[in-house]
């Protein structure tokens, strides 16, 4: 799926801008294969992502059943990513030893630029990861996190809505056991998430 044109033209700033086995939650079967979504993420938003964004979120949920480390099988990606027709997704995984691997954290992406896989670098995911990094390497303020959204993400209320919904479900990201390398990105995105909700950012109008 074509990620939303309100971000086709968008301007990522900064550079973008023993084996662990998963008990995943929701079995990958063309049952459940796209565009139904996983627990907790509204069913109409997921339609609007890319499918590289799919495959990150859903490479989540599967981490989140992990018997410990938030990691899977390097198999399970082959799996997510050929269920949602992505390639080059290599970049996205980091190798945790005996055949596992797991997605790498916005601090481990940092604002580096990802030609693959395809899409994912101008995606509204990639901001959204790429400021809660900003906003920790900044002295774990919010704030620079909501203005490094804002600086490119068009005037859509849509896309807003979005970016929100993605911060919020990031939030929970450390939820699970042996997420805990989650935890300081997932505490960011909820602040994040706060912090537009509030409205008391002087900064930032979202």
């Amino acid at each position: 799926m074509k990620a939303p044109d309100c971000l086709d033209k968008a301007t990522l700033g900064g550079g973008i801008r023993g084996a662990i086995l998963c008990t995943p939650t929701m079995p990958l079967s063309p049952a459940n294969a796209p565009p139904y979504a996983p627990a907790g993420f509204d069913g109409e938003l997921w339609e609007d992502l890319s499918d590289s964004e799919r495959f990150y979120i859903m490479g989540i949920e599967y981490e989140k059943g992990g018997e410990k480390g938030g990691g899977c099988q390097a198999s399970i990606y082959k799996e997510i990513a050929r269920e949602y027709a992505v390639s080059g997704y290599a970049r996205l995984v980091v190798p945790i030893g005996d055949g596992a691997c797991r997605l790498r954290t916005p601090a481990e992406l940092a604002l580096r630029k990802l030609p693959s896989p395809p899409g994912f670098e101008v995606s509204l995911l990639r901001l959204v990861l790429a400021a809660i990094y900003v906003a920790v390497k900044k002295g774990g303020k919010p704030d620079e996190g909501l203005r490094h959204i804002a600086k490119a993400l068009p005037d859509s209320s849509g896309c807003v809505d979005m970016a929100l919904h993605l911060l919020r479900y990031l939030g929970g990201a450390s939820g699970a056991a042996g997420m805990q390398h989650w935890n300081e990105a997932s505490k960011m995105a909820e602040r994040i998430a706060d912090l537009a909700y509030s409205g008391t950012s002087n900064a930032i109008q979202m």
